[in-house]
Protein backbone atom coordinates (compact mmCIF):
# COMPACT_ATOMS: atom_id res chain seq x y z
CA UNK A 1 0.00 0.00 0.00
CA UNK A 2 1.03 3.34 -0.97
CA UNK A 3 1.63 5.61 2.39
CA UNK A 4 1.03 8.97 2.15
CA UNK A 5 4.06 11.70 2.42
CA UNK A 6 4.85 13.64 5.54
CA UNK A 7 7.16 15.73 3.59
CA UNK A 8 5.09 18.40 3.33
CA UNK A 9 6.85 21.60 5.28
CA UNK A 10 7.46 24.70 2.50
CA UNK A 11 10.83 25.58 1.95
CA UNK A 12 10.06 29.00 0.70
CA UNK A 13 6.77 31.29 1.11
CA UNK A 14 5.81 34.42 0.09
CA UNK A 15 4.48 36.16 3.52
CA UNK A 16 1.36 39.33 2.77
CA UNK A 17 2.19 42.07 3.67
CA UNK A 18 0.41 43.83 6.36
CA UNK A 19 -2.04 46.74 6.11
CA UNK A 20 -0.69 50.07 5.35
CA UNK A 21 -3.25 51.73 7.98
CA UNK A 22 -3.65 50.15 12.18
CA UNK A 23 -6.36 48.16 12.27
CA UNK A 24 -8.45 48.78 15.23
CA UNK A 25 -9.55 45.15 15.45
CA UNK A 26 -7.19 42.95 17.63
CA UNK A 27 -8.52 39.52 15.98
CA UNK A 28 -10.39 38.09 12.99
CA UNK A 29 -12.74 35.92 11.67
CA UNK A 30 -12.92 35.04 7.73
CA UNK A 31 -15.29 32.64 5.88
CA UNK A 32 -13.19 31.00 3.65
CA UNK A 33 -15.70 29.13 1.78
CA UNK A 34 -15.25 28.59 -1.91
CA UNK A 35 -16.27 26.23 -4.85
CA UNK A 36 -14.80 25.26 -8.30
CA UNK A 37 -16.39 22.76 -10.23
CA UNK A 38 -15.25 21.63 -13.73
CA UNK A 39 -12.36 23.95 -13.30
CA UNK A 40 -8.90 23.40 -14.98
CA UNK A 41 -5.90 23.73 -12.18
CA UNK A 42 -3.39 22.68 -14.46
CA UNK A 43 -2.91 24.44 -16.69
CA UNK A 44 -4.89 26.95 -14.29
CA UNK A 45 -7.79 28.60 -15.79
CA UNK A 46 -10.02 30.37 -13.23
CA UNK A 47 -13.11 32.71 -13.88
CA UNK A 48 -12.11 36.05 -13.42
CA UNK A 49 -8.50 35.23 -12.07
CA UNK A 50 -5.51 36.56 -13.33
CA UNK A 51 -3.78 32.90 -12.87
CA UNK A 52 -0.15 34.42 -13.34
CA UNK A 53 -0.09 35.22 -10.50
CA UNK A 54 -0.67 31.65 -9.05
CA UNK A 55 3.01 30.49 -9.87
CA UNK A 56 0.98 27.19 -10.32
CA UNK A 57 4.22 24.79 -11.96
CA UNK A 58 4.88 23.58 -15.43
CA UNK A 59 3.33 20.30 -15.94
CA UNK A 60 4.60 18.48 -19.05
CA UNK A 61 2.19 18.22 -22.68
CA UNK A 62 -0.48 16.22 -21.95
CA UNK A 63 -0.80 16.42 -18.44
CA UNK A 64 -4.04 17.84 -17.05
CA UNK A 65 -5.41 18.24 -13.51
CA UNK A 66 -9.24 19.80 -13.16
CA UNK A 67 -11.67 20.44 -10.48
CA UNK A 68 -14.26 18.13 -11.02
CA UNK A 69 -16.04 19.47 -7.83
CA UNK A 70 -13.65 21.28 -5.02
CA UNK A 71 -15.85 22.87 -2.62
CA UNK A 72 -14.33 24.17 0.80
CA UNK A 73 -17.22 25.61 3.57
CA UNK A 74 -16.23 27.32 7.46
CA UNK A 75 -14.60 29.58 8.88
CA UNK A 76 -10.91 30.74 10.59
CA UNK A 77 -10.59 32.69 13.54
CA UNK A 78 -6.97 34.22 14.17
CA UNK A 79 -7.61 34.81 18.13
CA UNK A 80 -5.03 38.06 19.41
CA UNK A 81 -1.92 37.49 18.78
CA UNK A 82 1.11 38.42 21.52
CA UNK A 83 4.67 38.94 20.63
CA UNK A 84 7.28 40.24 23.44
CA UNK A 85 10.74 40.49 22.96
CA UNK A 86 13.58 42.57 22.25
CA UNK A 87 12.11 45.87 21.74
CA UNK A 88 15.48 48.51 22.24
CA UNK A 89 16.80 47.64 18.96
CA UNK A 90 13.67 49.34 17.48
CA UNK A 91 16.03 52.53 16.77
CA UNK A 92 16.82 54.43 13.14
CA UNK A 93 20.00 52.46 13.12
CA UNK A 94 19.17 49.09 13.81
CA UNK A 95 15.76 47.54 12.43
CA UNK A 96 16.23 44.23 13.64
CA UNK A 97 14.11 42.44 15.89
CA UNK A 98 13.75 39.37 17.99
CA UNK A 99 11.28 37.90 20.23
CA UNK A 100 11.66 35.71 23.45
CA UNK A 101 7.59 34.46 23.61
CA UNK A 102 4.82 34.74 21.59
CA UNK A 103 2.05 33.25 20.32
CA UNK A 104 -1.27 32.80 17.60
CA UNK A 105 -3.99 30.72 17.95
CA UNK A 106 -5.96 29.52 14.65
CA UNK A 107 -9.29 28.40 15.73
CA UNK A 108 -11.59 26.36 12.97
CA UNK A 109 -15.52 26.30 13.07
CA UNK A 110 -17.67 24.35 10.13
CA UNK A 111 -15.23 23.28 8.27
CA UNK A 112 -15.55 20.93 5.74
CA UNK A 113 -14.19 19.97 1.88
CA UNK A 114 -15.14 17.89 -0.84
CA UNK A 115 -12.01 17.51 -3.27
CA UNK A 116 -13.07 15.12 -6.59
CA UNK A 117 -9.83 15.89 -8.99
CA UNK A 118 -10.11 14.64 -12.55
CA UNK A 119 -6.55 14.29 -14.27
CA UNK A 120 -4.63 13.18 -17.32
CA UNK A 121 -1.37 11.59 -16.03
CA UNK A 122 1.57 10.31 -18.42
CA UNK A 123 3.17 6.75 -17.46
CA UNK A 124 5.78 7.32 -14.32
CA UNK A 125 8.38 4.50 -12.78
CA UNK A 126 8.75 7.45 -9.95
CA UNK A 127 5.95 8.67 -7.55
CA UNK A 128 5.05 11.97 -9.58
CA UNK A 129 3.02 14.92 -7.60
CA UNK A 130 1.71 17.60 -9.08
CA UNK A 131 0.69 20.75 -6.72
CA UNK A 132 -2.07 23.11 -8.23
CA UNK A 133 -2.41 26.38 -6.17
CA UNK A 134 -6.15 27.85 -6.01
CA UNK A 135 -6.77 31.83 -5.36
CA UNK A 136 -5.69 33.11 -1.97
CA UNK A 137 -8.30 34.52 0.32
CA UNK A 138 -7.46 37.80 1.81
CA UNK A 139 -8.35 37.99 5.57
CA UNK A 140 -8.80 41.91 7.46
CA UNK A 141 -5.60 42.76 9.41
CA UNK A 142 -5.58 43.34 13.06
CA UNK A 143 -3.02 44.78 15.41
CA UNK A 144 -1.68 43.55 18.77
CA UNK A 145 -1.79 46.58 20.55
CA UNK A 146 1.51 47.89 21.77
CA UNK A 147 3.56 45.85 19.39
CA UNK A 148 2.32 45.63 15.15
CA UNK A 149 0.18 45.12 12.63
CA UNK A 150 -0.67 42.05 11.36
CA UNK A 151 -2.16 41.33 7.53
CA UNK A 152 -3.42 37.22 7.17
CA UNK A 153 -3.84 35.56 3.80
CA UNK A 154 -4.80 32.09 3.35
CA UNK A 155 -3.49 30.21 0.67
CA UNK A 156 -5.00 26.60 -0.85
CA UNK A 157 -3.85 24.18 -3.08
CA UNK A 158 -4.43 20.72 -4.09
CA UNK A 159 -1.75 17.84 -4.90
CA UNK A 160 -2.21 14.60 -7.18
CA UNK A 161 0.62 12.20 -7.55
CA UNK A 162 0.59 9.03 -9.24
CA UNK A 163 2.65 6.18 -10.81
CA UNK A 164 1.38 4.74 -13.42
CA UNK A 165 3.00 2.28 -16.35
CA UNK A 166 0.72 4.14 -19.29
CA UNK A 167 -1.11 7.25 -19.85
CA UNK A 168 -4.65 7.30 -18.22
CA UNK A 169 -7.87 9.67 -17.20
CA UNK A 170 -9.51 9.08 -14.02
CA UNK A 171 -10.88 10.70 -10.85
CA UNK A 172 -10.58 10.51 -7.41
CA UNK A 173 -10.37 12.57 -4.26
CA UNK A 174 -12.03 12.47 -0.82
CA UNK A 175 -14.67 14.49 1.53
CA UNK A 176 -13.45 16.01 4.76
CA UNK A 177 -15.43 17.32 8.05
CA UNK A 178 -13.00 18.98 10.81
CA UNK A 179 -14.54 18.95 14.31
CA UNK A 180 -15.69 22.37 15.49
CA UNK A 181 -12.79 24.39 17.72
CA UNK A 182 -9.95 22.69 16.57
CA UNK A 183 -7.42 24.75 16.71
CA UNK A 184 -3.30 25.61 16.49
CA UNK A 185 -1.19 27.81 18.68
CA UNK A 186 1.90 28.83 17.09
CA UNK A 187 4.09 29.41 19.80
CA UNK A 188 6.83 32.09 18.47
CA UNK A 189 9.53 31.48 21.40
CA UNK A 190 9.57 27.34 20.88
CA UNK A 191 7.66 26.27 17.61
CA UNK A 192 7.98 22.62 18.57
CA UNK A 193 5.73 23.55 21.83
CA UNK A 194 3.11 24.71 19.20
CA UNK A 195 0.14 22.31 19.23
CA UNK A 196 -3.07 21.06 17.72
CA UNK A 197 -6.46 20.23 18.72
CA UNK A 198 -9.04 18.97 16.83
CA UNK A 199 -7.79 18.24 13.56
CA UNK A 200 -6.48 14.85 14.38
CA UNK A 201 -10.60 13.68 14.79
CA UNK A 202 -11.85 14.84 11.46
CA UNK A 203 -14.16 12.33 9.71
CA UNK A 204 -12.23 11.37 6.28
CA UNK A 205 -14.04 9.47 3.17
CA UNK A 206 -12.42 8.22 -0.05
CA UNK A 207 -14.38 9.21 -2.64
CA UNK A 208 -14.93 6.42 -5.47
CA UNK A 209 -11.89 5.89 -8.18
CA UNK A 210 -13.65 5.80 -11.40
CA UNK A 211 -11.29 5.16 -15.11
CA UNK A 212 -12.79 4.47 -18.08
CA UNK A 213 -9.69 2.04 -19.01
CA UNK A 214 -9.69 -1.66 -17.68
CA UNK A 215 -7.52 -3.60 -16.04
CA UNK A 216 -5.66 -0.12 -14.63
CA UNK A 217 -2.61 -0.32 -12.12
CA UNK A 218 -1.49 2.11 -10.34
CA UNK A 219 -0.46 4.32 -6.99
CA UNK A 220 -2.49 7.37 -6.63
CA UNK A 221 -2.97 10.22 -3.68
CA UNK A 222 -4.80 13.91 -3.55
CA UNK A 223 -4.11 16.12 -1.06
CA UNK A 224 -5.70 19.41 0.07
CA UNK A 225 -2.53 21.13 1.21
CA UNK A 226 -3.17 24.82 2.56
CA UNK A 227 -1.58 27.50 4.17
CA UNK A 228 -2.20 30.85 6.33
CA UNK A 229 0.02 32.64 6.96
CA UNK A 230 0.89 35.98 8.68
CA UNK A 231 2.78 39.50 8.01
CA UNK A 232 3.75 41.77 10.83
CA UNK A 233 4.92 45.05 11.08
CA UNK A 234 6.54 46.08 13.75
CA UNK A 235 5.21 49.62 14.60
CA UNK A 236 7.63 52.93 14.95
CA UNK A 237 9.81 50.48 12.75
CA UNK A 238 10.80 49.28 9.54
CA UNK A 239 11.32 45.32 10.77
CA UNK A 240 8.95 43.25 10.62
CA UNK A 241 8.27 38.79 10.73
CA UNK A 242 6.37 36.02 9.33
CA UNK A 243 4.69 33.53 10.75
CA UNK A 244 1.83 30.63 10.05
CA UNK A 245 0.60 27.53 9.75
CA UNK A 246 0.53 24.48 7.15
CA UNK A 247 -1.87 21.50 6.63
CA UNK A 248 -1.66 18.29 5.15
CA UNK A 249 -5.54 18.11 5.85
CA UNK A 250 -5.27 15.29 4.42
CA UNK A 251 -3.70 13.17 1.75
CA UNK A 252 -5.35 10.00 0.91
CA UNK A 253 -3.94 7.57 -1.25
CA UNK A 254 -4.23 4.50 -3.05
CA UNK A 255 -2.81 1.13 -4.61
CA UNK A 256 -4.82 -0.20 -7.01
CA UNK A 257 -4.60 -3.27 -8.70
CA UNK A 258 -5.94 -6.16 -10.43
CA UNK A 259 -6.75 -9.25 -8.75
CA UNK A 260 -7.79 -12.55 -10.38
CA UNK A 261 -9.57 -15.83 -8.81
CA UNK A 262 -11.63 -14.15 -6.04
CA UNK A 263 -14.99 -13.51 -4.26
CA UNK A 264 -16.82 -10.26 -4.70
CA UNK A 265 -14.86 -9.22 -2.02
CA UNK A 266 -11.14 -9.12 -3.56
CA UNK A 267 -10.61 -12.04 -1.12
CA UNK A 268 -8.59 -15.04 -2.51
CA UNK A 269 -10.53 -18.18 -2.83
CA UNK A 270 -9.59 -20.42 0.18
CA UNK A 271 -10.33 -23.86 -1.84
CA UNK A 272 -6.55 -24.85 -1.37
CA UNK A 273 -6.89 -24.41 2.15
CA UNK A 274 -10.14 -26.57 2.74
CA UNK A 275 -10.13 -29.86 4.34
CA UNK A 276 -12.60 -32.70 4.14
CA UNK A 277 -14.38 -31.78 7.11
CA UNK A 278 -14.88 -27.77 6.11
CA UNK A 279 -17.90 -26.20 6.58
CA UNK A 280 -17.86 -24.42 3.39
CA UNK A 281 -18.31 -26.19 0.31
CA UNK A 282 -16.23 -26.03 -2.91
CA UNK A 283 -20.09 -25.47 -4.73
CA UNK A 284 -20.48 -22.58 -1.91
CA UNK A 285 -17.28 -20.93 -3.08
CA UNK A 286 -17.89 -21.48 -6.68
CA UNK A 287 -21.43 -19.22 -6.10
CA UNK A 288 -19.07 -16.19 -5.40
CA UNK A 289 -15.97 -16.03 -7.48
CA UNK A 290 -14.46 -13.78 -10.33
CA UNK A 291 -11.98 -13.91 -12.97
CA UNK A 292 -10.91 -10.42 -12.86
CA UNK A 293 -11.68 -7.41 -9.78
CA UNK A 294 -10.04 -4.26 -8.89
CA UNK A 295 -9.03 -3.70 -5.56
CA UNK A 296 -8.41 -0.57 -4.05
CA UNK A 297 -6.52 0.12 -1.24
CA UNK A 298 -6.59 3.55 0.44
CA UNK A 299 -4.62 4.87 3.53
CA UNK A 300 -4.85 8.97 4.79
CA UNK A 301 -2.23 11.01 6.10
CA UNK A 302 -2.56 14.51 8.34
CA UNK A 303 0.52 16.72 8.70
CA UNK A 304 0.52 19.88 10.89
CA UNK A 305 3.44 22.23 11.24
CA UNK A 306 4.16 26.28 11.91
CA UNK A 307 6.60 28.39 10.77
CA UNK A 308 8.09 31.81 12.00
CA UNK A 309 10.88 34.30 10.56
CA UNK A 310 12.27 37.39 11.72
CA UNK A 311 13.47 40.88 9.39
CA UNK A 312 12.10 39.65 6.46
CA UNK A 313 11.43 43.09 4.31
CA UNK A 314 7.84 41.60 3.66
CA UNK A 315 6.71 41.93 0.35
CA UNK A 316 3.51 40.34 -1.66
CA UNK A 317 5.73 39.01 -4.63
CA UNK A 318 8.88 37.64 -3.32
CA UNK A 319 9.30 34.38 -1.77
CA UNK A 320 11.87 33.79 1.08
CA UNK A 321 13.43 30.92 2.71
CA UNK A 322 12.36 29.08 5.80
CA UNK A 323 14.97 28.19 8.63
CA UNK A 324 12.36 27.87 11.32
CA UNK A 325 9.75 25.39 10.52
CA UNK A 326 8.45 22.31 12.79
CA UNK A 327 6.09 19.76 11.76
CA UNK A 328 3.87 19.08 15.45
CA UNK A 329 1.65 16.60 14.26
CA UNK A 330 1.73 13.77 11.62
CA UNK A 331 -0.06 10.28 10.98
CA UNK A 332 -1.06 7.89 9.10
CA UNK A 333 -3.77 5.37 9.19
CA UNK A 334 -5.55 2.93 6.77
CA UNK A 335 -9.52 3.07 5.29
CA UNK A 336 -11.34 0.45 4.49
CA UNK A 337 -10.73 -1.38 1.23
CA UNK A 338 -12.85 -1.77 -1.69
CA UNK A 339 -13.59 -4.06 -4.23
CA UNK A 340 -14.77 -2.82 -7.89
CA UNK A 341 -16.05 -4.25 -11.43
CA UNK A 342 -15.62 -2.51 -14.55
CA UNK A 343 -18.92 -2.86 -15.92
CA UNK A 344 -17.93 -3.03 -20.49
CA UNK A 345 -21.16 -1.42 -21.68
CA UNK A 346 -20.64 2.07 -19.47
CA UNK A 347 -17.01 1.58 -19.62
CA UNK A 348 -16.33 2.56 -16.12
CA UNK A 349 -15.53 1.12 -12.58
CA UNK A 350 -18.48 0.62 -10.44
CA UNK A 351 -19.61 -1.50 -7.58
CA UNK A 352 -19.74 -5.35 -7.81
CA UNK A 353 -23.13 -6.33 -9.19
CA UNK A 354 -24.98 -8.46 -7.64
CA UNK A 355 -25.17 -12.17 -9.10
CA UNK A 356 -27.66 -14.32 -9.95
CA UNK A 357 -29.36 -17.37 -8.47
CA UNK A 358 -29.70 -20.61 -9.98
CA UNK A 359 -32.90 -19.77 -11.55
CA UNK A 360 -31.22 -16.76 -13.27
CA UNK A 361 -32.80 -13.78 -11.35
CA UNK A 362 -30.83 -11.27 -9.26
CA UNK A 363 -30.28 -12.43 -5.54
CA UNK A 364 -29.42 -8.98 -3.99
CA UNK A 365 -28.96 -10.56 -0.19
CA UNK A 366 -26.09 -12.93 -1.15
CA UNK A 367 -24.61 -11.49 -3.94
CA UNK A 368 -24.04 -14.27 -5.16
CA UNK A 369 -25.01 -16.71 -8.26
CA UNK A 370 -24.08 -20.16 -9.41
CA UNK A 371 -21.71 -21.60 -11.06
CA UNK A 372 -23.78 -23.02 -14.29
CA UNK A 373 -25.26 -19.25 -14.84
CA UNK A 374 -22.01 -17.29 -14.71
CA UNK A 375 -20.87 -16.32 -17.80
CA UNK A 376 -17.38 -14.37 -18.74
CA UNK A 377 -17.46 -12.20 -21.81
CA UNK A 378 -13.99 -12.29 -22.78
CA UNK A 379 -12.42 -15.57 -24.13
CA UNK A 380 -9.24 -15.00 -22.64
CA UNK A 381 -10.93 -14.44 -18.95
CA UNK A 382 -13.14 -18.06 -19.85
CA UNK A 383 -10.42 -19.18 -20.38
CA UNK A 384 -8.40 -18.19 -17.22
CA UNK A 385 -11.85 -18.71 -15.50
CA UNK A 386 -12.05 -22.26 -16.28
CA UNK A 387 -8.73 -23.06 -15.19
CA UNK A 388 -8.67 -21.08 -12.03
CA UNK A 389 -11.88 -23.46 -11.05
CA UNK A 390 -10.16 -26.94 -12.69
CA UNK A 391 -7.27 -26.24 -9.98
CA UNK A 392 -9.38 -24.80 -7.34
CA UNK A 393 -11.50 -28.54 -7.34
CA UNK A 394 -7.94 -30.69 -7.77
CA UNK A 395 -6.42 -28.77 -4.77
CA UNK A 396 -9.55 -29.33 -3.01
CA UNK A 397 -9.22 -33.34 -3.76
CA UNK A 398 -5.61 -33.63 -2.99
CA UNK A 399 -6.57 -32.59 0.53
CA UNK A 400 -8.99 -35.49 1.11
Amino acid sequence: MLAPSSGVAPSAVAFPAPASSTPTATSVQKDLSFSYTDTALLPPSFPGVDTTTLNAPFVPQGVSVSCKNCTLTGTIDILQGSIAGNTSSLDSDDDEFSWDQGTFTFQANDFSAHIELEATILPSVDLLSYEAPIPAIGLPGFQIPGIGVVGPIFKPAVVIGTRISSQADFSYGFELTVPNNSSIVLDLGDPESSTVNGFSESSITALPFTTAIQNIALTVSAAFRPQLLLGVSILSSSASLGAGVFFNLPTVSATISQVAQVNSKCEPLPIGNMTSNASTTVDDILQDVFGSLTHVEPAVGLDFGVLAEANLGISNSREVGLQNVVTIFNTTFPLPTTCLSFDPEKSTLGPVPAMATAGGEADTESGMMSAADRTVEDPTERLRYMVGLLLGVTLFFVNL
